[in-house]
């Protein structure tokens, strides 16, 4: 499956499938250059495709949120563009990664760059001193980002507070600001720690990503552009696809006790909420608390968000974006390939953790009992603590265990197919 993915890149004629820019293309673009402009990313990051800009103006300040543009460059129905709905989305795999597009278009043309003007479309956000949002409005844009952060840097920054970093200090508390809005219309957070197993130098480790306030602010940001680009899109009767997520079933709210692990606390939060959707017109998300909202901040790395910016752009320059059925079918093909490729993808991950647990010296984990999956087969779920993993596991021999439950387990025997740990508890 991995191979399938890429397996059509070598054939692409690139130059017939991505339209070279000249200056006089950019006519109709603002330029927006001058300003102070951040990109906040992980360090070895090849696809930067957003940016954040505060504009400091009397009692009124602008956020700029940039999102990198290659519905400007890739022409639809191209082989460039056909690979890339067959991928559907960037596969970040351990040993390599599978990009939507091929590295060299991404590094020379795609992504946000330091060093060169980068054709962006950029949200122009007019806020007061209560944080209140005034207006918003789209612009096809020229950037030119002169601070390269990644997430630790950036951490830095909002830690100490520099007078000298204004900027992005006025962008987090505003952001926060527009989180605790949606907190309030009923959002969902789930804040916990993830593991993830990373190759270096042919060696395996472990690497704990934190919900930093770096990362927060990026997210929020993010979610402020989708929002504010489905609520748009509605009001012009722009043909996009929106993501929508009905209201969550009910659970049972007497069961207090699972609420003191956050883990199984956040696991049953998940489980209870309905799937989200990808549909042509909008419904609302109710986990993030908002009436509207779309994919569109991660052209570069998701179809989805390439092509729902492609059809704003068409509006934008008065053009015919894809009809009612070809966006439906479109949408039904990436539904389709994403599938795959999440199997695939996790398929891949299990197994490189199985190779990880099997290179530890130490052969017991405390596990947290999240819930059963097969009981007939003693196939559980179960919460890594030390390594902040949720893993199917088969658990040996038999016993009765209840949700919210810590035992200490060792790691008895790995199956590599079908990708199943067999964990049996230390006595």
């Amino acid at each position: 499956m991995i191979n399938n993915i890429e397996y059509i890149d070598n054939t692409i004629d690139i130059k017939n499938g991505i339209n070279i820019q000249s200056s006089k293309d950019y006519k109709d673009f603002i330029d927006l250059s001058e300003l102070k402009t951040y990109t906040i990313d992980d360090k070895d990051s090849l696809e930067i495709d957003d940016a954040i800009s505060l504009d400091i103006n009397g009692s009124n300040n602008i956020l700029w949120i940039h999102i990198a543009c290659p519905s400007f460059y890739i022409k639809l129905n191209s082989k460039l563009d056909n690979n890339a709905l067959l991928k559907s989305s960037t596969t970040y795999l351990i040993d390599k990664n599978i990009y939507l597009f091929p590295e060299e278009i991404i590094k020379s043309q795609l992504s946000i760059e330091h060093g060169r003007k980068n054709p962006t479309l950029s949200l122009k956000i007019l806020f007061n001193k209560k944080k209140d949002i005034i207006s918003a409005e789209f612009f096809k844009a020229l950037i030119e980002p002169n601070y390269k952060l990644t997430y630790e840097e950036a951490d830095e920054i909002l830690d100490y507070q520099p007078k000298q970093e204004k900027e992005l200090l006025l962008i987090n508390e505003f952001l926060k600001s527009q989180h605790k809005k949606r907190i309030t219309n009923g959002a969902i957070e789930l804040e916990e720690s993830q593991g993830k197993i990373i190759e270096k130098n042919s060696q395996l480790f472990l690497k704990i990503i934190d919900r930093t306030v770096s990362r927060k602010l990026v997210a929020e940001a993010m979610i402020l552009y989708g929002s504010l680009f489905a609520k748009i899109s509605k009001e012009k009767n722009i043909l996009i696809p929106y993501r929508n997520q009905l209201e969550r079933e009910n659970y049972n709210k007497d069961n207090n006790v699972y609420y003191e692990n956050k883990y199984v606390m956040n696991y049953l939060v998940k489980k209870s909420l309905s799937k989200s959707t990808i549909d042509i017109r909008p419904i609302k998300h109710h986990s993030l608390g908002l009436s509207e909202y779309t994919q569109v901040t991660s052209p570069i790395r998701r179809y989805i968000d390439f092509i729902t910016q492609y059809q704003f752009i068409c509006n934008l320059n008065g053009n015919i974006g894809l009809s009612k059925d070809e966006l439906q079918l479109r949408i039904n093909q990436y539904i389709t390939a994403q599938k795959n490729i999440i199997s695939a993808a996790r398929e891949s991950k299990n197994y490189n953790l199985l190779c990880w647990f099997k290179k530890q010296s130490i052969n017991e984990f405390e596990v947290t009992f999240l819930s059963w999956l097969k009981y007939e087969d003693s196939i559980a779920l179960f919460h890594f603590n030390d390594v902040y993993i949720d893993l199917a596991c088969k658990y040996y021999p038999p016993s009765e265990i209840v949700i919210s439950q810590n035992i200490l387990v060792s790691i008895d025997y790995l199956n590599s197919k079908p990708n199943l740990i067999y964990i049996k508890k230390v006595n």
